[in-house]
């Protein structure tokens, strides 16, 4: 009864508020399959090396249509945009990771999750997840230390800002292989720290997925 009930105030909230796509404003999707398409792949010969991470996977550049996307759902709290974002990113993971390995998102600091309501990595990889039918691993890294923004900052004042960071619950043992996830990669610095903590904890590879990244980090 509850979840028939749920289900006419979401059909009531839907025909009231239809989706509108963030590209084009196509009303009944929030990303329409023309959009997605105009999402630029991110070139192979750009690809960071990123110190404790075997390999990185970067899907899309961060421009156009997948920037307005990531921004709405970010700032603007779009929280359901995590699903259209996540799969875009299903045949990437399939092509570039060895099938059935867990996702960890880069996890927010407790103060910033509260001020957003939400951590964008984990809305992606919960997704992500599901449609690869691999676990989410959500509550074993953590972010114990709130840092500076870094927007602004260069490779080496990101490097700075995000060590000693994480943390692993050492009451958890980690898998031997996991895929770190983010929504938008810039040098690398918050990935690197996050695969280091993940390596001394016991975690043989450590493969890193990001949904987007500019081409003017070098």
């Amino acid at each position: 009864m509850v979840q028939t009930h749920q289900s006419l105030v979401e059909t009531f909230l839907s025909f009231l508020f239809p989706d509108v796509c963030t590209g084009c404003r196509r009303v009944g999707t929030l990303l329409c399959k023309q959009c997605q398409l105009e999402c630029r792949p991110y070139p192979g010969d750009n690809l960071p090396d990123i110190e404790h991470v075997q390999y990185t996977c970067i899907a899309f550049v961060f421009d156009g249509v997948l920037r307005r996307s990531i921004h709405q759902f970010k700032y603007q709290r779009q929280r359901r945009l995590a699903q259209p974002l996540a799969e875009l990113l299903v045949e990437h993971t399939q092509k570039a990771f060895p099938s059935h390995t867990p996702l960890i998102p880069v996890p927010l600091h407790q103060s910033r999750y509260q001020k957003r309501g939400f951590n964008q990595a984990e809305e992606i990889a919960r997704f992500l997840a599901q449609k690869l039918h691999v676990p989410m691993i959500n509550d074993g890294l953590i972010r114990s230390l709130a840092t500076e923004h870094q927007v602004g900052m260069n490779a080496h004042e990101r490097q700075l800002n995000v060590q000693g960071t994480f943390v692993w619950d050492m009451k958890k043992k980690p898998p031997s292989q996991i895929i770190l996830v983010d929504d938008v990669l810039t040098t690398g610095a918050t990935m690197g720290a996050c695969a280091k903590v993940l390596r001394e904890a016991g975690v043989n590879e450590v493969y890193g997925l990001a949904l987007a990244r500019s081409c003017r980090e070098r």
